[in-house]
């Protein structure tokens, strides 16, 4: 299994030889490392097979094999593993026929008939003599003409569950929690925003011998997959980074899909009221945004009802708010704001509001408008920012973002900026929370994940943020 940031996965990819197969696994957005190993491996003449969703045409190098493995019927659907992981199930049986004899022959008897409708049984020896009989096959040659090497390590092996330790672990110090944690060997962490990736390399390196494994998915995708996954009786994640607050409370917490926890150094340094019920790592925004680039005196609007006027009809984007809770948080926000959107409205345009369309107060009459004047709605907000972002516009887009992915802008050759001065308010402001799951695998590690998401003593809060 290659692992690992680019650099990781170049030095082990040396490894490789002419005739072995390199699998790789990209779903939703084209990972860092892709096209520098995809490079390395046409150098040295090794066939390249890609397990994709959606995403899998629009990489870059194209790999020579494409296995399409959808993970959703429709926008904003539950994103499934189950075609992926059947796909790669039906791989490994694949290879695992080729190399039947060497690693079934001593630890399995077959009664085996071609006989349409007779079942194939087998019966398993002994828990050892299979782990014994695996690990030697795995030293065996491959038999001559099939040259697919696998690049992992299939290892057996048994966990004797041992009693609950005396000390519990929520008032652990991670001094006390990273042997428990690396025991324990795993991480699995459900992200809301991409920069889990960068998280992930930095956590890995402070703790060697945890592996986190990162999921970077929508909240609304993450509500779902946890209570799917309850539903299922899986263990899921450990550790929940999620926003969309009003759905997470009352559909998560208030049934014991998640709990908090606060790390005791984080104690007396965090306020009470972000500490419970769940725990706020940061405060996050959705707000307008516009390039800078293309309007260097400053942003093009000064009110939200600037939206409305023909000249921004089609040119206004923002996430489709029933793919991503905080931008449906947005809309409500407006709603109950609509006092001060009348005001803004009356202001803006020299006269009182007149509700129409069936709305029954300027916030639902601002939201019509707006989706009335052609608003462009995205999967993504990596989507938002690219349309609203890149140099070398004369008329750039305006929309709704986060203001963080400003930290892009010299990487990207974006000009995002934050539109401050607009009537009554540019967006909101909401938390982005931390939390566990009460039935975690691996709860010691999912502790000290928690503890290391919250940043250090440094200026910038470190490698968490």
């Amino acid at each position: 299994m290659l692992s690992g940031n680019a650099r990781d996965l170049a030095e082990q990819a040396l490894a490789l030889n002419p005739g072995d197969a390199l699998i790789l696994f990209a779903f939703r957005r084209q990972p860092r490392g892709h096209a520098p190993l995809m490079q390395i491996a046409r150098d040295l003449g090794v066939v390249t097979l890609a397990l994709s969703d959606t995403l899998g045409p629009a990489l870059v190098p194209t790999p020579d094999r494409l296995l399409s493995a959808p993970r959703g019927g429709v926008p904003g659907s539950f994103q499934t593993l189950t075609v992926p992981m059947l796909l790669l199930n039906a791989l490994i049986l694949a290879l695992g026929e080729l190399r039947w004899n060497a690693v079934t022959g001593p630890a399995w008897r077959a009664d085996r008939t071609v006989r349409r409708g007779k079942e194939c049984k087998l019966t398993c020896m002994s828990y050892q003599s299979l782990q014994e009989s695996l690990t030697s096959a795995a030293n065996r040659p491959w038999p001559e003409g099939n040259h697919m090497r696998l690049l992992s390590a299939l290892a057996l092996s048994t966990t004797i569950a041992a009693p609950v330790m005396a000390q519990d672990l929520s008032t652990a110090s991670t001094a006390d929690l990273a042997p428990l944690a690396q025991a324990e060997g795993q991480v699995v962490v459900y992200a809301f925003t991409s920069r889990i990736g960068r998280v992930e390399a930095a956590f890995e390196a402070a703790y060697p011998g945890i592996d986190m494994v990162s999921y970077d998915m929508s909240s609304t995708e993450q509500i779902a997959r946890i209570k799917a996954e309850a539903a299922a009786g899986l263990p899921g994640a450990d550790v929940i980074y999620i926003s969309d607050a009003p759905v997470v409370m009352t559909e998560l917490l208030a049934v014991g899909l998640v709990e908090g926890h606060v790390p005791p150094r984080m104690a007396d340094r965090v306020p009470d009221a972000m500490q419970k019920p769940l725990l706020t790592q940061r405060l996050s925004t959705t707000v307008l945004m516009f390039n800078e680039e293309s309007y260097p005196d400053g942003a093009p609007v000064d009110s939200l009802w600037d939206l409305k006027r023909p000249e921004w009809a089609g040119k206004v984007v923002m996430v489709d708010p029933l793919q991503r809770g905080d931008y449906l948080d947005l809309m409500t926000e407006i709603v109950l704001r609509s006092d001060e959107m009348a005001a803004a409205c009356e202001a803006e345009f020299g006269e009182k509001i007149a509700l129409k369309d069936g709305a029954t107060n300027a916030g639902e009459q601002f939201i019509a408008d707006l989706f009335a004047s052609d608003l462009v709605l995205m999967g993504l907000t990596d989507d938002v920012n690219a349309a609203i972002g890149p140099k070398g516009q004369t008329a750039a887009p305006i929309g709704f973002t986060s203001y963080s992915d400003r930290r892009d802008n010299e990487e990207e050759g974006w000009a995002l900026q934050v539109a401050n001065q607009i009537a009554p308010a540019n967006g909101i402001v909401f938390p982005a929370l931390l939390a566990l799951n009460p039935k975690s695998a691996h709860p010691a590690a999912a502790r000290l994940a928690v503890d290391f998401m919250m940043g250090d003593d440094s200026e910038t809060g470190g490698d968490a943020f």
